[in-house]
């Protein structure tokens, strides 16, 4: 069962708790504020991943790129992957997946 989690008031996770797999989505990088020289989705984004964290869950990165991108929302929202630390059982991946991207809008 997937759960669709507010993180903070700019991004909305998509998180399978069987699998410990996951999809954020982000804001749209064209409505971001800059407010002396510091982003406001940045900000966000510190504080998303402080909450993920507090909940179990990290972004998953990609060695040569940082995060991992997996696909655009409607409004031009970009959509990463996040896991859990633990999962709670070992199901398909390949249907978590589907079934998230099809949650997120991907």
């Amino acid at each position: 069962m997937i759960f669709q989690v507010p993180v903070d008031s700019f991004h909305d996770a998509h998180l399978d708790l069987a699998s410990g797999l996951g999809l954020v989505v982000l804001p749209a990088p064209m409505d971001d504020v800059f407010l002396s020289g510091s982003s406001l989705h940045g900000a966000a984004w510190e504080y998303a991943v402080g909450m993920l964290r507090r909940m179990g869950w990290t972004p998953r990165l990609d060695p040569s790129a940082g995060l991992r991108y997996v696909g655009v929302a409607a409004g031009a929202r970009p959509v990463v992957e996040v896991e859990a630390e633990q999962a709670l059982v070992t199901t398909a991946a390949s249907q978590a997946w589907r079934d998230l991207r099809e949650a997120a809008g991907v």
